[in-house]
């Protein structure tokens, strides 16, 4: 019987050898088919949660008003200066851009409803001026037009307003091609402080004396800007209006030729009646573009004279160094 069992277990050995295999994965391809499971289920989970957070800002931003600005410079964030003036506000301060749909800007859009976000009390809306042309009308009573792009800060009457043009939003080079600063928020904010209190401060720069521009003052203009100050060129040399002593401040950079003497007793007549001005004069000019330096031969006797009545005087002085960086 022993050698029957043995027979019979051959057999089977025999037969087990013989018959193909069916079906029967290798190790290898059942670790390769739970790696490519284990890929997909990652980045299905991957995709899941990306879609969480985005759904989840979205909702913190409508429901809560929660904004994080992720931009590499921070454009859509707010100065605690534009903070605290959003926290004073009595009364509500509607802003329109005037952006054709699809062509919105993103950095004003988006810095706009940060201001919409942390205030009640302000209140952001886009208008396409190609559907809605006469929207601008109100806020145009000269008729000049206001071009798209353009963006519009107003109290809820409409009375009180500024316009500001895509230029003014940007510091742009004289060509087109290069943004030098973005000036939206000292613009916008420098508007909410002229509607919330009705009163606009500007710096008059005095121009028809070969004084700087107010293109050349570029970085000036936008640091004014951002003190709430409007600021614009005034050439006393055509100009009938006069300066007011109330709201109104002077500014003189590097004039090159003298007052004429009905501008002297314009001025002078500005600043007995209590206004302010700033003198920034030199008898030397340095063009960088050229390289070469100027020296002002007139005596600018009535803008001395100006100065004078506060004790003050320009001397002819030059100043010669050996150490170039040190200019």
């Amino acid at each position: 019987m022993e050698q029957g069992l043995r027979t019979g277990v051959t057999q089977m050995e025999k037969n087990a050898k013989n018959t193909p295999k069916k079906n029967m994965p290798s190790l290898g391809a059942g670790r390769r088919r739970v790696y490519r499971i284990t890929a997909i289920v990652s980045v299905v989970v991957m995709v899941l949660v990306v879609l969480g957070v985005n759904v989840l800002a979205h909702v913190l931003d409508d429901k809560f008003n929660w904004r994080v600005d992720m931009s590499e410079r921070q454009y859509y964030s707010i100065s605690d200066t534009t903070k605290k003036i959003l926290d004073e506000l009595d009364q509500d301060v509607y802003v329109y851009t005037l952006y054709t749909k699809g062509r919105e800007d993103t950095r004003v859009v988006e810095l706009m409803r940060t201001y919409d976000a942390y205030s009640d009390r302000f209140h952001y809306e886009n208008v396409d001026t190609t559907l809605n042309p006469g929207f601008t009308a109100e806020f145009d009573p000269q008729g000049e037009g206001i071009e798209a792009g353009s963006l519009i800060v107003t109290n809820a009457s409409r009375t009180l307003y500024k316009v500001y043009s895509v230029f003014e939003l940007y510091s742009i080079d004289p060509t087109g091609t290069y943004v030098y600063t973005f000036n939206a928020e000292a613009r916008v904010t420098s508007a909410i402080v002229y509607i919330q209190t009705g009163v606009a401060y500007t710096v008059k720069l005095l121009a028809g004396h070969s004084e700087y521009t107010k293109e050349q003052l570029s970085e000036l203009v936008i640091a004014l800007s951002s003190l709430n100050y409007e600021v614009e060129t005034y050439d006393s040399t055509i100009s009938t209006e006069k300066l007011d002593p109330e709201y109104d401040l002077l500014m003189v950079v590097s004039p090159g030729e003298d007052l004429s003497t009905a501008e002297y007793e314009s001025i002078k007549e500005f600043l007995e009646n209590g206004g302010n001005a700033i003198f920034l004069m030199d008898y030397v000019i340095f063009n960088p573009s050229t390289g070469y330096t100027q020296i002002v031969v007139d005596d600018l006797k009535n803008f001395n004279a100006l100065l004078m009545m506060y004790g003050l005087n320009v001397n002819k002085d030059y100043i010669i160094g050996g150490d170039s960086a040190k200019l």
